[in-house]
C-alpha cells in the first residue's frame, strides 16, 4: 500500500469514528437575503437558517412530547437557538440564487441523538418547562357504608382536580394508556351521633390512605394518611374533607414525583411491530432511527410471521416516547401509527 492509499484509508477510519453511530438526519431548505450583493453572506445566513429549520423538524415532536403547554414556545425557541450550533454534520444538497435578493440552500444534516436529547432535557428541566407525568388513580373503599360511598365519590373528584391543578394528566382504569405512576387510595368515612343539650350533633369521620407507585416497577415511593373530622351537616362536611385531603395529597405527589420525573434517565422499552413485511420493518426502522430523537440501540429481539419485537433505549419515559411517537405518525413522510401502549411497549402498525 502506498502513501496515499493509506492515508485515504486512514482518513475514512477517522471519520467514520467522528460520525455518530446513532444519528437522525433531515432534510431543510433555508433562505438567505442578499444585501449590497453579498452573496457571501447571504449564503451564510441561508445555511444558518437550513440548520435552525432541521432543529425545528428534528426536535420538534422531542420537546413538545415533555414540554408544558403554556411554556411551549418559549422553551422550544431556547432549544433550537442552543442546539442549533450541534450538529454534528450537514451536507449542501443544492444551493441557488433565487432572485436579486434571496439565496437558497437545501441541506441534509446529522444530529447525534443522544447527546442532543440530553441537552434538550438539561434545559427543559433546568427552566422548570417540563410536563408533569400522567398518573393513574385507584381508588377503593375501606368499608361498606352510604357515607363511604359517598366520600369515595368525593375523593375521586377533588382528587382528580387537585392533581390537575399541579398540572397532572389523570387516568382512570378504562385508559388504554399507561401512567409512570399510580396512586392506590383506600377510602372510609363514618358518622357519629351526640346529643348536646338535646340537639342532635352529626360528626362526620373522613379517613384516606394509600401509597404512590412506580408503575413500571410497582415500587413504592412514597405513602399518604391523612384523617379529619367535621362536625355539622353530613354531606359538606364529608365534601369538605376530601377536598381538604386531596390538595394534600397533590401536593405530596408534586414533590415525591419531581425528583424522579425531571431526572435524567435512560429507560429500556419495546416497538412491536404487527402486520408488516420485511421491507415494511426495515422502512419503520429507518424511520425510527432518523426521525425520533433521544431513541438509540434499536435491536431485533424477536421475529415472527409479519411481526417484530425491537428492544431499544429511550432518553426519557416511555409515555413520552408514545407521546413523540404520536405526533410523528402524523406526518405524511411517516409510514407507521401507534396502535397501543403498555409496560413499556408501543405496537406500531402501517399506516
Amino acid at each position: 500500500m502506498n502513501i496515499r492509499s493509506f492515508t485515504a484509508v486512514l482518513l475514512f477510519i477517522v471519520l467514520a469514528i467522528a460520525l455518530p453511530v446513532s444519528a437522525a438526519q433531515v432534510e431543510s431548505t433555508g433562505l438567505g437575503f442578499i444585501k449590497d450583493g453579498n452573496l457571501s453572506a447571504a449564503r451564510q445566513s441561508a445555511i444558518e437558517d437550513a440548520k435552525r429549520l432541521a432543529v425545528e423538524q428534528l426536535m420538534g415532536s422531542f420537546i413538545s412530547a415533555r414540554t408544558e403547554t403554556k411554556n411551549f414556545m418559549l422553551a422550544s425557541e431556547k432549544i433550537y437557538a442552543t442546539t442549533q450550533g450541534r450538529l454534528d454534520k450537514f451536507d449542501i444538497l443544492n444551493e441557488q440564487k433565487l432572485d436579486e435578493s434571496t439565496y437558497q440552500v437545501t441541506i441534509k444534516a446529522y444530529v447525534n441523538n443522544t447527546e442532543i436529547a440530553q441537552q434538550a432535557i438539561d434545559l427543559i428541566n433546568n427552566n422548570l418547562w417540563s410536563k408533569k407525568p400522567r398518573i393513574k388513580l385507584n381508588i377503593t373503599a375501606g368499608g361498606s357504608n352510604q357515607y363511604t360511598d359517598s366520600a369515595l365519590f368525593s375523593v375521586k373528584a377533588e382528587t382528580s382536580q387537585a392533581l390537575a391543578k399541579q398540572g397532572f394528566v389523570v387516568l382512570d382504569d378504562s385508559s388504554i394508556l399507561d401512567a409512570s405512576f399510580e396512586i392506590k387510595l383506600n377510602v372510609s368515612a363514618n358518622v357519629n351521633s351526640n346529643d348536646f343539650q338535646g340537639t342532635k350533633i352529626n360528626t362526620s369521620q373522613l379517613s384516606v390512605a394509600g401509597m404512590l407507585l412506580n408503575t413500571a416497577t410497582q415500587t413504592q415511593i412514597t405513602s399518604v394518611s391523612y384523617a379529619e373530622k367535621k362536625a355539622g351537616d353530613v354531606a359538606k362536611g364529608l365534601t369538605s374533607m376530601a377536598s381538604k385531603i386531596s390538595k394534600r395529597i397533590a401536593q405530596k405527589v408534586n414533590l415525591e414525583t419531581r425528583v424522579i420525573w425531571l431526572s435524567k434517565l435512560e429507560n429500556p422499552v419495546l416497538l412491536k411491530l404487527s402486520n408488516l413485511n420485511q421491507q415494511q420493518r426495515s422502512m419503520v426502522e429507518n424511520q425510527l432511527q432518523q426521525a425520533v430523537i433521544g431513541l438509540s440501540g434499536i435491536t431485533t429481539e424477536n421475529q415472527n410471521t409479519n411481526s417484530y419485537l425491537l428492544s431499544a433505549t429511550y432518553s426519557g419515559w416511555p409515555e413520552q416516547l408514545y407521546d413523540q411517537l404520536s405526533q410523528l405518525s402524523e406526518l405524511d413522510d411517516i409510514s407507521f401509527t401507534v396502535e397501543s401502549f403498555a409496560n413499556s411497549t408501543l405496537t406500531l402498525s402501517i399506516k
